[in-house]
């Protein structure tokens, strides 16, 4: 199963690359595998990992493609977390808005109610960075 978001931002942060992403029903956070493989350790994210597999950057420059397996050369092995699945939901913004004003079906979707923090393209960010945190911290 393949799907495709929205790249809010992809960014670095103690020399891991993340991406911040409007998936279908929340905006979400990746993170580049170090090793290239699954996670194997404990880390802390708030609503927890929900997603490993492969991230794609395509050629329109403002969007990913999630996959199961690599689809090109360009594919990296990423851990993600789903704020959908914290009980969040996803907050107005000139950049959301935006998103909206293209991809309207998606954002009739992200109307539905959702309860818990709100989160912004900027929280999600800030949520990545404590993921790398947790990621590098020794065991």
């Amino acid at each position: 199963m393949a799907v495709t978001g929205f790249l809010y931002k992809k960014s670095s942060y103690k020399g891991m690359e993340y991406w911040v992403v409007q998936g279908n029903f929340s905006i979400n956070g990746y993170i580049k595998s170090p090793t290239g493989d699954k996670l194997v350790k404990d880390v802390w994210v708030y609503g927890g990992i929900t997603y490993e597999g492969y991230l794609t950057e395509l050629l329109e420059g403002d969007r990913v493609l999630l996959t199961e397996d690599p689809v090109s050369e360009t594919s990296v092995f990423v851990y993600g977390f789903d704020t959908a699945h914290s009980g969040g939901k996803p907050i107005a913004s000139d950049t959301y808005q935006e998103h909206i004003d293209r991809f309207p079906a998606v954002g009739l979707a992200l109307e539905s109610v959702f309860y818990g923090t709100e989160w912004t393209p900027e929280l999600v960010e800030d949520e990545c960075k404590n993921l790398i945190d947790s990621l590098l911290e020794e065991d």
